[in-house]
């Protein structure tokens, strides 16, 4: 998985312990999908009001945070969106690096981030609120934290994830809401 390859190469510390080869059922998938849309929705919703489609970053931190003390193995991937045909973030890999050895961790990047669970299950907090206003995709047709296998995307919303880089390092060194840390005070908050 070239994703992977490019955390070995940018020294991604922790590496990504995913392993896309890794089998996911559908009844893990729609068990994800459930606890996002019930469970976590509401956390979300009281952390970021409003518009969801420029907070993928911020999102995707958090609900990882939540999935990995639920037991399920999940990384954040870094990438673009080609939305019927329209490239979202003009994402290249070389921004990634650039990104990861400049380290700004305020302002806006030019990349998409969701969550992966192995297999080619996505997890996209952040793309939602997009495809409704952008792309008018019913509200009801669409959950707000949409759970589905990569073809799912693209048969149901014209919607057809790239892949550059797996790791939660990359948000821990590029964004201002550290994925391990949000870890960590969440395990906190449980005991």
């Amino acid at each position: 998985m070239a994703s992977v390859e490019e955390a070995k190469h940018l020294g991604l510390a922790p590496m990504p312990k995913i392993d896309a080869y890794r089998s996911v059922s559908e009844d893990d998938v729609a068990a994800i999908r459930e606890l996002c849309n019930r469970e976590y929705l509401s956390r979300l919703k009281g952390l970021i009001p409003g518009y969801w489609g420029a907070s993928c970053q911020t999102l995707a931190t958090h609900l990882l945070a939540w999935l990995q003390i639920a037991g399920y193995e999940a990384d954040l991937v870094v990438g673009e969106v080609n939305i019927h045909g329209n490239l979202e973030y003009e994402t290249t890999l070389e921004n990634i690096r650039e990104e990861y050895r400049t380290r700004p961790n305020e302002g806006s990047q030019r990349l998409h981030m969701w969550i992966t669970l192995g297999d080619d299950v996505i997890v996209d907090p952040g793309i939602a609120d997009r495809l409704i206003k952008y792309y008018r995709v019913p509200e009801y047709a669409i959950d707000p934290i949409p759970v589905h296998r990569a073809d799912q995307f693209g048969t149901m919303y014209g919607a057809h994830h790239c892949p550059m880089l797996v790791g939660a390092d990359f948000a821990a060194k590029t964004n201002s809401v550290n994925p391990f840390d949000l870890l960590e005070v969440y395990k906190s908050q449980l005991r």
